[in-house]
């Protein structure tokens, strides 16, 4: 799903960095199972805090998609360890 760059607004507005987070293999610990929990390899990656600061003109255009590649990009990175 698309990532709103309205979302983005109270970090820049506040100068902190966002910090991309990815998860992979969540649906086997929830969703296959509703509503029970099963114990399931899960990965989580924290990438590197990026401040709104340092982003140029056309990356602050489009904040969204700019996080959402980083985001998918570690997604795919991911997958081969679950």
């Amino acid at each position: 799903a698309p990532f709103h760059d309205g979302s983005f607004l109270i970090a820049s507005r506040a100068r902190c960095p966002v910090v991309p987070v990815s998860f992979n293999n969540t649906e086997a610990l929830f969703e296959r199972h509703l509503p029970f929990l099963r114990p399931a390899h899960v990965v989580v990656e924290f990438g590197k805090p990026i401040s709104m600061d340092s982003l140029d003109r056309e990356q602050k255009r489009h904040v969204g998609e700019y996080f959402r590649n980083i985001v998918l990009e570690m997604v795919l990175k991911n997958q081969k360890l679950v």
